[in-house]
C-alpha cells in the first residue's frame, strides 16, 4: 500500500509516492509484548503534529568521479580496458585513454570520461539496466533495451527482448504529475554493547521518477532527523540531523531492485550501518527524514519531509511510531 503526500507545484502538479514497509513476523512479534509504560501523551500527539525541522539544507552537487569515492572503480590515462564486478551500485570513471568499457551486471553506471571510448553494457538477459554518461572524445556505446545513454557520439542498441518493466511503454514525457517512489526505513529500537540506538535497518529505498519511455535514471538523497519528546512543552524537540547520503538509480520499469548504495559525499567513508545514540533514558524517540530527488532531463527537483511511522524492537513504543528506553 502506498501513501501519497502532495509536493510543490513547480510548472508541474508535482505528486509524492512512499511505501510503507510490511512488518515481519518477528516486527509483529515483538510489537505483541506487553508493555507497561504509558505513552498516552505520545500516542494522541504523535500523529497528527508535523515533524520537528531539520538544520541542513539541500544536498549538495555530486561529484561522482571524485577521488577517493566509494564504490567508484578509476581509470588511468592510458588505453585501459575496465569491467565492473557483481557490486551494489558500481560506478566506472574512466580517465583520459581510449578505453574499453563492459558493463555487466544490474546498476553499473559508466563515465567514459575523455578519450574515444568504446563501451559495451548488452547483456544476454533483460531488465539488467545501466546508465552510460559519455565524455569529451567520440564515444561508442552497444546498448540494450534496459539502457540509458547520453553524451555519447554514437550509440547502437542491440536488444532482442523487451525489458522486465511495469506500467504503460507510452513517452511520460509532459506529463503534468510527477511520481517520486520511495520506502520507508524501519527504525529498530536497541541497545547494544550497553548503547541505545535508533537502528535504520532497513535503510529507505529511493527511486527514479519514470519520466519517459526508456528507464530513466536519478540521483536521490536522504537525511534522518532525531527528535525527542518534551512532555512540558507537548512537543518533538530536535536532537541531531545526520549528513546527507546519495545514490544515483534507475526507475521502477526495473522491476528487479536490489537497494540503494548509500554513500557519503566524503571521499573514503561509505556507511555500513547507521543509527541514533539515544543519550537520555526514559524519553521517547522519534525519526523523521527528508527524502530528495535531484533534478533530471525534464522532471525537477523536489524535496519532502516526513515522519518514519514503523518502529521495532525491543523498546519500540506499543503505538510503534517511536522508541521509548527504560533504562
Amino acid at each position: 500500500m502506498r501513501k501519497r503526500y502532495p509536493g510543490i507545484a513547480v510548472r508541474q502538479t508535482l505528486m509524492w509516492r512512499i511505501r510503507r514497509l510490511v512488518p515481519t513476523a518477528a516486527a509483529v512479534l515483538v510489537l505483541g509484548l506487553i508493555w507497561l509504560v504509558p505513552t498516552a501523551s505520545v500516542s494522541t500527539t504523535a500523529p497528527n503534529s508535523s515533524p520537528t525541522p531539520g538544520k541542513v539544507a539541500n544536498p549538495q552537487r555530486i561529484d561522482y568521479c571524485k577521488p577517493g569515492m566509494s564504490g567508484v572503480r578509476f581509470g588511468t590515462d592510458r588505453n585501459d580496458v575496465l569491467k565492473d564486478w557483481d557490486t551494489l551500485g558500481e560506478i566506472i570513471c574512466a580517465g583520459a585513454g581510449d578505453d574499453t568499457i563492459v558493463a555487466r551486471y544490474l546498476g553499473t553506471i559508466v563515465f567514459a570520461g575523455q578519450g574515444d571510448d568504446n563501451v559495451n553494457t548488452r547483456q544476454k538477459q533483460p531488465g539488467i539496466a545501466n546508465n552510460i554518461q559519455g565524455g569529451d572524445g567520440n564515444d561508442t556505446a552497444i546498448i540494450d533495451k534496459s539502457d540509458n545513454a547520453k553524451g555519447v557520439e554514437s550509440v547502437r542498441s542491440m536488444s532482442t527482448s523487451s525489458i522486465n518493466r511495469v506500467g504503460s511503454s507510452t513517452d511520460r514525457v509532459g506529463k503534468n504529475a510527477w511520481e517520486y517512489p520511495a520506502v520507508q526505513p524501519r527504525i529498530q529500537c536497541v541497545i547494544v554493547d550497553g548503547e541505545r540506538r535508533l537502528l535504520f535497518d532497513p535503510t529507505p529505498e529511493i527511486r527514479a521518477v519514470d519520466s519517459t519511455a526508456q528507464v530513466d535514471w536519478q540521483s536521490v538523497a536522504w537525511s534522518p532527523v532525531l527528535t525527542l519528546w518534551n512532555a512540558q512543552s507537548q512537543r518533538w524537540d530536535f536532537v541531531v540531523q545526520n549528513e546527507w547520503l546519495w545514490d544515483r538509480t534507475y526507475d521502477e520499469q526495473i522491476t528487479t531492485f536490489k537497494g540503494n548504495r548509500w554513500r557519503s559525499y566524503k571521499p573514503g567513508s561509505e556507511p555500513w550501518s547507521l543509527w541514533f545514540y539515544a543519550f537520555r533514558p526514559q524519553t521517547f524517540y522519534r525519526v523523521a527524514v527528508y527524502y530528495y530527488h535531484y533534478a533530471e532531463g525534464n522532471v525537477p527537483a523536489h524535496r519532502i519531509y516526513t515522519w518514519v511511522d514503523q518502529y521495532a524492537g525491543e523498546f519500540a513504543a506499543p503505538d510503534g511510531k517511536s522508541c521509548f528506553f527504560p533504562r
